[in-house]
Formats: structure tokens, sequence, C-alpha cells
């Protein structure tokens, strides 16, 4: 499934899954997410997952619309995170090292199950820990009702694409070139000396 150096949603086939249903309690599983349909789709069921977007568009794949979702990685994005990689994150917020996905061996399924409850118990645990950061700094009402629905969107739009009227875009252009030239004359009133304003250094 890798893409240039990164997981392509589209290209995985998943062998399998892992899920925690409470902190410290993660199972991992060789079977198929179908048998869990019911209750990935299921709007009245809170799902957490790191990388929605990701697991949403892999889900879909196999015919499975995943409902009710949060974010862990949207939501440290919220919090303003330097990093929102989920090991980062449960390390600096647990001092927890998880092991990263380069260091296990796929073909000892002993590792593969402890990797995949470890990644699920965790992102769990984040899940409550950042849910608290973003209610105490009044950060939950916009990743709930803003950033948390555009999820499922943008892994729709990459499923799908998008359509676009370019005879809609010409007419913007001219438009906006009009507009620049403007511009230009306006700001060589305020400062009559010669400089590419689409500099930043210039016009630094």
């Amino acid at each position: 499934p890798m893409w240039k150096d990164t997981f392509h949603a589209h290209r995985v086939a998943p062998f399998g899954f892992s899920i925690a249903i409470r902190p410290g309690a993660a199972m991992y599983t060789t079977d198929s997410p179908d048998c869990i349909k019911e209750w990935l789709e299921a709007e009245d069921v809170v799902k957490v997952c790191h990388n929605g977007k990701f697991e949403t568009t892999v889900l879909a794949g196999q015919g499975i619309k995943l409902n009710n979702l949060h974010d862990t990685k949207v939501m440290a994005n919220v919090l303003r995170r330097t990093s929102t990689n989920l090991k980062q994150l449960t390390w600096e917020q647990f001092s927890i090292r998880q092991t990263k996905f380069e260091e296990v061996d796929w073909e000892d399924l002993d590792a593969v199950v402890q990797y995949g409850s470890a990644d699920s118990d965790l992102c769990l645990r984040l899940y409550w820990a950042l849910k608290k950061q973003l209610e105490d700094e009044s950060l939950w009402g916009l990743y709930d009702s803003l950033e948390r629905p555009v999820v499922p969107v943008l892994s729709a739009l990459e499923r799908n694409g998008v359509q676009l009227d370019a005879s809609r875009l010409t007419a913007l252009e001219v438009d906006l070139l009009a507009e620049k030239k403007e511009a230009g004359k306006r700001l060589h009133e305020l400062y009559p000396y010669d400089i590419n304003w689409a500099s930043q250094q210039q016009k630094s």
C-alpha cells in the first residue's frame, strides 16, 4: 500500500484490525472488518481513530461507512501540537515509547498483535486526554462542530475526485488579474520605488 513513501488508502487490503473498548483493554484479530460492520456504521456508537480519513477510506473500499467518528489527529491539530504523529503524541502525553511501523516483524503474528493492540489502546487513552484539553481551552466546540465533520467529506473527495467548471475559473482569472493590476497601481502611488511585491524578501 506504500506510494511515494506514504500509505495510500486506496491500495490497502486489510488483513486484520485492532480495537480497544476501554483503556488497557485492546485486542487484535485477523477477521475482516465485516464482522463489526453494524457497530462501525452505528450512529449511536462513538468510534475513535487516529487519522480517521485514512480509516474511512479503507473501510469505504470494504463497503463499510464509518459513522460517529472522532479523530485524535484532528484533535491534536486543533490544539496546535507541533506533531500530530500518534507515536510522538503518546510519548509527549504519557511518556510511552510505541513500537514504530518499520520496527515490526510482520511475519511474527505476536508482534503484529502487540503493535496493533497498543495502537488502539493508546489512541483511546489519547482521545480522553485531548478531549479534556480541548474543553479546558474552550476548543471542543470548534473541533466537534467544524473540524470533525470535515473528515468524511475529505475522504469522499479523495475517493471520488472533484469536478470544476473551467469556464467559471477563466472568468474569475480575468477579474483577479484586473484587480491585481489595479492594486499594483495603488501600491506604486503609496511606495513609488521599484519593488517586486510578489517577493517576500523585497517586501520585508
